[in-house]
């Protein structure tokens, strides 16, 4: 749309009127339908574990006591009429519904006449005037009669409503969509729990330090409920002095073979009976009930198995003076590990309570991991590897290896992201593998700690060989973006060797300032490129004047090496100067150098 208005402006401090013209892209508008919650939860403390709500995924259920869903979770649902001159729709819809009504709209034809079957079967119908669209509403007897026809047979139960599957069929010509469905019914629960049932449990744990307690209730939609708290009954005969993690507190947690301790100390005055261990993450938890009087503990949880109590000592216990007018205290220490069935969590927590010879539960002495973004980490990575072998490491440059030359393997493992645990996995959780190729030569499923040194022996072989080292999961764990880390070395079987000379052990020549002598060099993998002459004259070098080459009496002459050091023989060339010797003086040279493998 456009326009024209007026506005003020000012100029000299006049206020003058100035014409203005206006115009509208467009407008959104929305509504809210309705003042009733979606799928309505409770979680107490806001932990991601609800204590009521939804107990179906479905996605046909809408607002709580406003059924307004067809069967595939949408509002609007089209179709087309069959060859019988019939178009129906699928719904779930409350037993004890208050009303019913639908609209019905044919695009390019007339809707004249509409059935509801419920299980197959027909138990309402009627004809109207044929129209392009009709909105149909059930009178107070038809929505009985619908009524009665819903109960007796199978339904789906869901937050204190139970709906049964219904087909609305419209005779019609074209396409047809039903929307604005409505099938409204009276929402109410009352929810009652005591003792150690699970929302009392979570009450407790989510109860402020000035002992108030937040209904925290949530839902798909805005929406209103109301609540009415008809009753609460508290004990003041037990309470949690104080707690701490003594071993294992570093956050990320990880599921690792590190038993963790917990201690808590308990001010009470009925005896204490017996412990109740729960640790969650917003999608499992284990519980344990564990006595005091020497019976053994007894798991609670459906995920059984996350938490492992020690064997030997889950529990101690130690008596003491009561204090803050509690004629008892009771300290405890709780030690347990947690398993690879853990997933990944940003929040892990842990709760201890104390049940006294009444039954009656304590507040929950709490820990909880997290680092703000991690709270149990079950993801296994290499943090990096090292070869060494009698000489120390292997520099990241050095790619020959003399084969049979031991070679120790130094791996550094842990959890992608508790990156400073150095706490190994649970025996049997994981490998840590070396491979030889394809040869699979160790392996490591139950480690003392991070870091392992596995000895290895280069193969007797040629060419290049990869040695790789793989973390490998054979549980539940997890395994992060490095698992794996190779290195390849080329392995040399053979030192090098001379394999003859252009001149014989006595042999004479003649004096020159440029002494010729062709030495043949045999390697197979590579010839070296650093061979040194060691040269011994005798009317230079003979310190002790035995006319005999003696040690310490040599000096390093460099040989030239060939042009193509890759070939599996070469040529290397000594040039010396023996001018200076007399008729009969002895000349001796032996070889010294390595190859790349060393």
């Amino acid at each position: 749309g456009t326009g024209n208005s007026t506005g003020n402006s000012t100029t000299n401090g006049t206020w003058v009127n100035v014409p203005r013209s206006w115009w509208v892209a467009w407008v959104r508008a929305d509504a809210l339908g309705g003042e009733r919650a979606a799928s309505p939860r409770l979680d107490f403390g806001l932990d991601g574990r609800d204590e009521w709500g939804p107990a179906t995924t479905i996605q046909g259920i809408g607002a709580w006591g406003w059924q307004d869903r067809f069967l595939d979770g949408s509002t609007t649902t089209s179709t087309t009429v069959n060859p019988s001159g019939r178009a129906s729709a699928e719904m779930w819809v409350p037993n004890d519904l208050l009303d019913f009504g639908v609209t019905v709209r044919s695009a390019n034809g007339n809707v004249s006449g509409w059935t509801v079957l419920v299980n197959g079967v027909a138990v309402l119908s009627e004809s109207m005037t044929p129209a392009p669209a009709h909105r149909i509403e059930l009178d107070p007897n038809q929505v009985e009669t619908l009524r009665q026809a819903l109960t007796g047979g199978g339904s789906l139960p869901e937050q204190g409503i139970a709906y049964r599957e219904i087909e609305f069929e419209v005779t019609a010509s074209g396409n047809v969509t039903f929307g604005a469905l409505s099938a409204p019914t009276t929402a109410s629960v009352t929810l009652s729990t005591s003792g150690s049932d699970a929302m009392i449990l979570a009450a407790n744990a989510a109860r402020t330090g000035d002992g108030t307690l937040d209904l925290d209730f949530l839902a798909a939609n805005d929406g209103r409920i109301r609540i009415t708290l008809q009753d609460a009954i508290t004990t003041p005969t037990i309470a949690v002095h104080d707690s701490s993690m003594v071993a294992g507190d570093a956050s990320p947690v990880v599921p690792s073979s590190a038993w963790r301790k917990f201690n808590a100390t308990f001010l009470h005055e009925a005896s204490a009976v017996a412990l109740r261990l729960d640790v969650a993450s917003a999608t499992q938890e284990d519980a344990w009930f564990i006595p005091l009087g020497g019976s053994q503990p007894v798991t609670l949880s459906m995920d059984a198995g996350l938490v492992e109590l020690h064997p030997e000592s889950a529990v101690t216990v130690q008596p003491g003076l009561g204090m803050g007018g509690f004629s008892t205290s009771t300290e405890v220490q709780v030690t347990f590990r947690l398993t690879s069935l853990w997933d990944d969590a940003p929040e892990l927590d842990l709760g201890l309570r104390m049940v006294d010879g009444n039954g009656v539960y304590s507040m929950p002495a709490t820990y909880r991991w997290t680092d703000g973004f991690a709270g149990l980490d079950d993801d296994l990575v290499l943090d990096g590897i090292e070869f060494t072998d009698e000489r120390g490491a292997i520099p990241p440059e050095v790619t020959y290896l003399i084969a049979g030359t031991p070679v120790n393997v130094t791996v550094d493992f842990g959890w992608e992201q508790a990156v400073t645990n150095e706490e190994p996995f649970l025996p049997g959780d994981a490998e840590v593998q070396v491979w030889l190729g394809e040869d699979l030569v160790a392996v490591e499923d139950a480690p003392e700690n991070t870091t392992l040194v596995i000895p290895t022996v280069a193969p007797y072989t040629f060419g290049s060989v990869t040695w790789e080292v793989r973390i490998v999961s054979t549980s539940s764990l997890g395994t992060g973006p490095i698992s794996v880390i190779n290195r390849t070395f080329t392995i040399d079987p053979m030192a090098p060797r001379v394999l003859g000379a252009d001149i014989e052990a006595f042999d004479h020549r003649m004096p020159s300032g440029t002494q010729r002598i062709e030495i043949d060099i045999m390697d197979h993998v590579l010839l070296p490129d650093d061979l040194d002459a060691m040269v011994w004259f005798e009317w230079r070098d003979d310190a002790n004047g035995d006319r005999w080459p003696d040690e310490g009496e040599h000096t390093p002459v460099a040989l030239f090496p060939p042009s193509d050091l890759t070939a599996s023989t070469g040529t290397y060339t000594l040039l010396l100067d023996d001018r200076s010797g007399l008729d009969g003086e002895r000349v001796a040279v032996y070889l010294t150098g390595s190859d790349e493998a060393g």
